[in-house]
C-alpha cells in the first residue's frame, strides 16, 4: 500500500465532524491550529461535542483511526466496542444495552452527563473495557464522549493500524465531512501508521507550530 498523497497549494485541512465516524482514536493535538501547506492525506481537523448536556466543544489535529476501519488489530472483539460506544450516544439506541457483553454493559452509566469529569470508579471501568480489547496507554482524563491518554509512544498501541484519508471532492476550497456529507465524499483508510507515518505526523505538527509529540485520545458520539 503506497504512502497517501499530500494536499498541495494551500488546500485547507479536511474538517471532520461526522459521529457515524465514531468510535476512534486520534493521535495528534488539542487545540486549534492553522492551516498549512503540503500536508498529508491523513492530517485532519476532528471537531468533537462532549461532556452530555453541557455540549462542550474540543477540536483536535492530527489521525483518525476509526475502529470500525481496524477491527482485526483488536486483541479481542472490537465490534463489541464500537457497538457498546454508539448505544449512548446521541444517535444511540440504549434498549440495545442489554444485549452487550457484560463487561460492555456498563456504558450506561456513562452517559448523560452534564459536562463533569468521570470519577475514578468510571475512569477505571473505561480503561479496562479498553485494554481487554486494545492495548492502550494510562488513563489521564475522561468525559462523556472524550479520553485523553498520557503521553506515550503511539507505535506502542496502534502501530499498524489505518488511518482516515479523505479525497478532496469539487468544494476543495472548504473540504469537511459531516453526518450530512459523509456518504458522498470518498473516504479511505488507507495511511497504516509506522515510523515514516508517525515521522510525518510529527513533522506536519512542528510546521504548524503545534506544542510537543502527538498525543492519544479516544473519541465517540456524546449523548447531546
Amino acid at each position: 500500500m503506497g504512502r497517501p498523497r499530500r494536499r498541495r497549494g494551500g488546500v485547507t485541512i479536511f474538517t471532520v465532524f461526522a459521529a457515524r465516524l465514531l468510535p476512534a482514536f486520534l493521535l495528534g493535538w488539542e487545540g486549534n491550529a492553522p492551516n498549512g501547506d503540503d500536508l498529508p492525506r491523513f492530517f485532519v481537523r476532528h471537531q468533537q461535542q462532549y461532556g452530555g448536556y453541557a455540549c462542550r466543544q474540543v477540536e483536535h489535529v492530527g489521525a483518525l483511526f476509526r475502529l470500525e476501519a481496524n477491527l482485526r488489530h483488536g486483541r479481542g472483539n472490537l465490534r463489541e466496542l464500537v457497538e457498546a460506544f454508539r448505544t449512548i450516544g446521541e444517535s444511540g439506541d440504549r434498549a440495545a444495552i442489554p444485549a452487550l457483553p457484560r463487561d460492555l454493559q456498563f456504558v450506561e452509566d456513562l452517559a448523560p452527563t452534564w459536562g463533569e469529569a468521570y470519577a475514578e470508579g468510571e475512569r477505571k471501568w473505561l480503561a479496562e473495557a479498553l485494554e481487554e480489547r486494545i492495548h492502550v496507554p494510562p488513563v489521564e482524563d475522561a468525559f462523556e464522549g472524550l479520553v485523553r491518554f498520557a503521553a506515550a509512544d503511539p507505535l506502542n498501541f496502534l502501530e499498524g493500524w489505518c488511518a482516515l484519508t479523505p479525497e478532496p471532492g469539487a468544494d476543495a476550497d472548504v473540504p469537511a465531512i459531516d453526518d450530512y456529507s459523509v456518504d458522498s465524499v470518498r473516504v479511505t483508510d488507507e495511511a497504516v501508521l509506522d515510523e515514516a507515518m508517525l515521522g510525518d505526523l510529527a513533522g506536519s505538527g512542528r510546521r504548524l507550530g503545534l506544542a510537543g509529540p502527538p498525543r492519544l485520545f479516544f473519541l465517540w458520539e456524546s449523548s447531546d
